[in-house]
């Protein structure tokens, strides 16, 4: 990600009608999906990803990877989400800001 990086609490959200619009778009392929790679696989389609930003899950657009809202901010927190398809695999990214990216492959779902 280029430039100065806002802590989660400082990134821009979606106006409300972009919100609904996202919402409406995103929610059935969170709702489908029954792995994290399924989930990142429909939604890079869409042109989103997921990634942490200090911590926190967020929905990026691609391939510039910007923020674009929080996970709650989708209706999807990620607790929820990691009940349903388990935890998942994150890469690290250089900084120590609880910063990382998800990757398809990773830990499965607990039996």
């Amino acid at each position: 990600m280029a430039g100065k990086v806002l802590p989660p609490s400082m990134a821009p959200k979606p106006d409300c009608e972009t919100a609904a619009l996202l919402r409406a778009s995103l929610n059935p392929i969170f709702d489908r999906s029954n792995t994290w790679g399924g989930l990142l696989s429909r939604l890079a389609r869409k042109g989103y990803g997921l990634a942490f930003y200090g911590g926190r899950l967020v929905l990026t657009s691609l391939p510039g990877k910007e923020r674009v809202c929080s996970d709650r901010f989708l209706g999807q927190p990620f607790g929820e989400l990691v009940r349903r398809l388990g935890r998942p695999a994150v890469r690290p990214l250089p900084g120590g800001r609880a910063d990382g990216e998800l990757i398809a492959t990773g830990p499965r779902r607990p039996a």
